[in-house]
């Protein structure tokens, strides 16, 4: 779960990383204010300080709005000042007011944030609408892949990703193309592709790109290798989060415990999302530390009151929450809503997890299949496929997908780990 909110985000960011008015075109590019702001950057004080400035000069600036709009997002997901998610909403809605029609940047970046929301539909119909009027916009082009990703269709995901790489390469397209090919199972063709993006010499997207690589080393037991390359993203970015959060779980992948809590514990202090605040509780749960394991869950479910509060949406991330630490009857209409909004993989678990705690294997189990579908190497969804199994009384399936999950990722969490592998042992002999 945790892989899969990360590279949410990560998608999120590299949409934008070309934003702003850095990478449209060299007319639009040039009359941006952030043209003149050294170091400006789409998550940077900098950027919404210069854009708050452009709009009280030219109040009429459409194209300021809308990335005065997106820049309060990306600010958001840096500061967590949950309000200005809804700046960033009236920023978009003020562009729109302004040039109701051929308004490129309000679609593009407004596809941005109906993503974040969770709203895949709206973020795909502005996204295209703004590629029918300038089909090489990045951010456009990213967005589509990621909605059509979460939506579960792949193979549209698949054409939207090489139409990106064909008119936009970078390191945004090459993310999304290695995300894509990770989906279905290839983690080395995945690890190549961001590799392929490593002679960057943006130290954000460097980190991310090596931080991200390595999660592929990890998952493939490659540990030495992991750890070269989130050093090297550590260099490049000191304190990135994705970067600590690698090493946190090499430390697990490692069964130093102990050191994995002290780096989610970091973690936790700069970053405090919901899913971190899982990982950590889990870890030290694995430790015997239960009352400490049960402040970081309270944590978790305090941090998504305060992301509900700005507007954001984690319902698939607390129905599995609750389905594992709290109330399967409250998992499973927030894994019901999730699925309504995206038919991915990552929905179609959630709904299989949340129909198996409410005693429904049945129809957990037809879930489960759409979840491994695509044969991806992530062993919390094979884990909860054979536990429905085993629930069904199909042993040897149950026992198949059981023992594929425990060979996967030893950065897994240990709390995780050890259902699948209780319920391994749980299985009757043959």
């Amino acid at each position: 779960m945790l892989k899969y909110v990360v590279l949410v985000s990560l998608a999120l960011v590299l949409s934008v990383s070309g934003a702003l008015g850095l990478s449209r075109d060299a007319d639009t590019a040039a009359s941006s204010p952030l043209a003149v702001v050294p170091g400006a950057n789409a998550t940077g004080a900098e950027a919404v300080a210069a854009l708050e400035e452009q709009v009280r000069r030219v109040p009429a600036d459409h194209r300021a709005w809308a990335d005065l709009g997106l820049a309060y997002f990306n600010r958001a997901g840096v500061t967590f000042e949950q309000d200005l998610y809804a700046k960033a909403d009236a920023a978009i809605e003020r562009s729109l007011e302004i040039l109701p029609q051929g308004n490129v940047a309000a679609l593009a970046n407004g596809s941005a944030i109906s993503a974040s929301h969770h709203d895949f539909v709206a973020a795909l119909e502005q996204a295209d609408a703004a590629l029918a009027i300038a089909p090489y916009d990045p951010i456009a082009l990213g967005i589509r892949v990621d909605a059509l990703t979460q939506l579960g269709k792949y193979r549209q995901q698949l054409v939207a990703v090489r139409t990106a790489d064909r008119r936009q390469p970078g390191v945004g397209t090459a993310s999304r193309y290695s995300y894509a090919v990770e989906l279905r199972g290839d983690l080395d063709r995945a690890r190549a592709l961001l590799m392929s993006g490593t002679d960057s010499t943006n130290r954000t997207d460097l980190a991310h790109l090596l931080s991200h690589a390595a999660d592929l080393d990890r998952r493939q037991g490659r540990l030495e290798a992991a750890e070269v390359k989130l050093d090297r993203a550590l260099k490049a970015v000191p304190d990135d989060r994705n970067t600590l959060v690698g090493l946190a779980l090499l430390d697990t992948a490692r069964g130093d415990l102990e050191s994995a809590v002290a780096r989610w514990q970091k973690v936790v202090a700069a970053t405090p999302l919901p899913e971190l605040y899982i990982e950590l509780g889990e870890t030290l749960e694995a430790l015997g530390r239960a009352e400490e394991a049960q402040r970081a869950y309270d944590d978790s479910l305090a941090a998504v009151r305060t992301l509900e509060e700005g507007g954001g949406n984690i319902d698939l991330e607390l129905a599995l929450f609750l389905a594992d630490h709290g109330s399967a009857a409250e998992a499973l209409p927030l894994a019901e809503a999730e699925w309504a909004r995206s038919k991915g993989i990552h929905a179609a678990d959630g709904m299989a997890w949340a129909l198996h705690v409410n005693g429904r294997d049945r129809e957990a189990l037809r879930f489960a299949r759409l979840a491994t579908r695509l044969d991806t190497q992530e062993p919390s969804l094979w884990a909860h496929r054979g536990i429905i199994e085993s629930a069904l009384g199909l042993t040897d399936p149950a026992r198949a997908h059981l023992r594929k999950s425990v060979a996967m990722d030893p950065g897994e969490s240990p709390w995780q780990r050890a259902q699948a592998q209780s319920a391994l042992k749980k299985l009757p002999s043959r």
